[in-house]
């Protein structure tokens, strides 16, 4: 009988190991195995027709709803920020030259085991402070079970067309609108109060808290008040008057902002 020897023996041994590797791997932490999830790959290809620079693309807002269901359409959030809103700035636009893939698994789990229809809007909004405007659309039919890459080009004309959801989430503020679509209103907001006419802190009132608190500007010679018609803060000059500082000095104040002088009064010893 011929004897394996020890380096027959430790390539054996390396196999077996492998294999018993791959099959630990596919079970769970129970050792049951784990359930293949509906949906393993599947890919959306977006492009869009071409728009004028100023119509640019650089965002897109997402919903899927059941097909044929009468459910409100769902808001889908990039996986990476959790937004309603997918930023393609990255990408740098137009659109329609480099077009936009994302991964539909996660996405379509979330609806179990049914067709469903995707409604994409595109946007065109360069900076956060300018408004967002609406350029580009389509929707389509994503098969329960798909594995692969579809495709979808954004148009003008089928802007209409798209789904939209009923509440779009966004951080919530103190204005009586469910902001972050989560059944409740004006939730969880500790802003501090300033002065600006409007109730910050959400607590019923608007700039409480007295002129020192909302608008001392730690300026001397000047006179700080909230001002209910401007909604702002207004310094006022101390004309020929005395100010004292923390360190028990008074100042002699001029017509202007500017103190002309400083020096050490005893009284306030």
């Amino acid at each position: 009988m011929t004897i394996p020897s020890e380096s027959a023996l430790t390539v054996g041994q390396r196999v077996l190991g492998l294999l018993l590797g791959f099959a630990l791997l596919s079970l769970g932490p129970t050792g049951c195995k784990q359930e293949i999830p509906p949906v393993e790959r599947a890919f959306l290809i977006i492009d869009s027709e071409k728009l004028p620079e100023s119509q640019s693309i650089t965002t897109l807002h997402l919903v899927g709803v059941i097909e044929g269901s009468s459910d409100s359409p769902q808001v889908l959030l990039s996986p990476e920020e959790q937004s309603p809103w997918w930023d393609l700035k990255f990408i740098g636009p137009p659109l329609h030259e480099k077009s936009f893939t994302i991964d539909l698994s996660t996405l379509l789990n979330q609806f179990g085991e049914e067709d469903v229809l995707i409604g994409v809007k595109a946007y065109h909004w360069p900076e956060e402070e300018e408004p967002k405007q609406e350029v580009a659309g389509g929707q389509l039919v994503i098969p329960h079970g798909l594995k692969g890459i579809i495709g979808l080009t954004l148009t003008a004309a089928a802007l209409e067309d798209v789904p939209v959801a009923s509440c779009i989430p966004e951080d919530e503020t103190c204005d009586g609108i469910d902001n972050d679509c989560d059944g409740e209103t004006d939730e969880d907001i500790n802003d501090t109060e300033t002065c600006d006419g409007k109730d910050n802190d959400c607590d019923g009132e608007t700039d409480e808290g007295g002129d020192e608190l909302l608008c001392d500007d730690d300026i001397p010679c000047t006179s700080d008040t909230c001002d209910a018609e401007l909604k702002g803060c207004v310094s006022e000059p101390d004309a020929f008057g005395y100010a004292l500082d923390a360190c028990g000095c008074v100042w002699t104040c001029s017509d202007a902002f500017a103190c002309v002088s400083r020096r050490l009064d005893v009284r306030y010893k």
